[in-house]
């Protein structure tokens, strides 16, 4: 299922966590707008663009 998200903003924690992330990814995919928190730093990183 596809969702249009765009103009949208999404707080999510726990990105850096498998479900976070994939959530992460999704709601990227479907155009929100962002807000990350995660413990690491490295694996946070990859959702910066």
């Amino acid at each position: 299922m596809e969702y249009n998200l765009n103009g949208k903003t999404a707080i999510i924690t726990g990105v850096t966590g498998g479900i976070g992330s994939a959530i992460t990814t999704e709601l990227y995919k479907a155009g929100a707008n962002l807000v990350l928190n995660g413990t690491r730093y490295k694996k946070a990183r990859k959702f910066i663009r």
